[in-house]
């Protein structure tokens, strides 16, 4: 429900203050450097997840990097005695 009710929020509010025509020197600069976003995000999310990963291990979770895994998941953390491969709370780093 917060998911459906924020977009349609957040489509109203960029419809009624940032959709004007002349733009204003705000959002053509904000149009033109859009194509910046797809060229900074794979820093800032490999940033994001080294920091993630020295939380856990801060927080005493084993972390491997699995270079042979089949799956494109190459973190994972480690459970049980022999340590086996297994994913952070059914969820994926």
């Amino acid at each position: 429900v917060y998911a459906v009710t924020m977009t349609l929020a957040l489509m109203q509010l960029f419809h009624q203050y940032f959709n004007s025509s002349p733009q204003s020197l705000l959002m053509r600069n904000a149009g033109l450097a859009a194509y910046t976003v797809y060229i900074i995000h794979l820093w800032v999310m490999n940033v994001c997840v080294v920091i993630f990963i020295e939380i856990l291990k801060a927080a005493d979770v084993a972390i491997i990097w699995n270079t042979m895994s089949k799956h494109f998941i190459p973190y994972s953390t480690v459970v049980g005695e022999p340590p086996v491969p297994a994913l952070l709370s059914d969820g994926v780093l």
